[in-house]
């Protein structure tokens, strides 16, 4: 019985993971009129400065287009609240059923949110920690270790 690890190239979980930007990345997508939408550098630019108008950056000021890339892939992405279209022309972001259903879920928050950065949203504890919509997806999140072995 000869033994063979899975065909998997890549096994990547994002580093960079924070519930309350992933939101506000979400609800800015779509309330800027980018879902199923054209993704590109400027569009990526001005949710950046979404971001940061709406206290969800550090600092309270913007984060680059590759930072923002690099949240996306993080919570959004890999969680299935959003992805890329590669099957577009040019390729379209879209935020899916459950990422409108997270967004949904905080529609009272948005409201009342008013910190400049997220460092002062979370001195008063006041950023978003903890989502039933998000515990529903990581719930379902399966990940095949690519070390396990299968029986050819």
């Amino acid at each position: 019985m000869t033994q063979k690890s899975r065909d998997k190239e890549y096994w990547l979980i994002p580093k960079r993971a924070n519930l309350h930007q992933s939101v506000y990345l979400l609800k800015g997508i779509v309330e800027l009129g980018y879902n199923n939408r054209a993704w590109n550098t400027s569009k990526q630019d001005r949710l950046g400065s979404y971001l940061g108008k709406n206290g969800s950056t550090n600092s309270g000021k913007n984060i680059r287009p590759q930072s923002l890339r690099t949240l996306f892939a993080s919570i959004p992405q890999f969680f299935g609240l959003a992805y890329i279209d590669t099957n577009t022309t040019p390729d379209t972001i879209v935020v899916t059923k459950c990422g409108l259903n997270l967004i949904e879920e905080f529609s009272d928050y948005f409201e009342s949110y008013n910190c400049s950065n997220l460092r002062e949203s979370e001195k008063e504890n006041l950023h978003i920690s903890s989502s039933k919509v998000f515990t529903q997806q990581f719930i379902k999140l399966q990940i095949t270790n690519p070390i396990i072995l299968k029986e050819l």
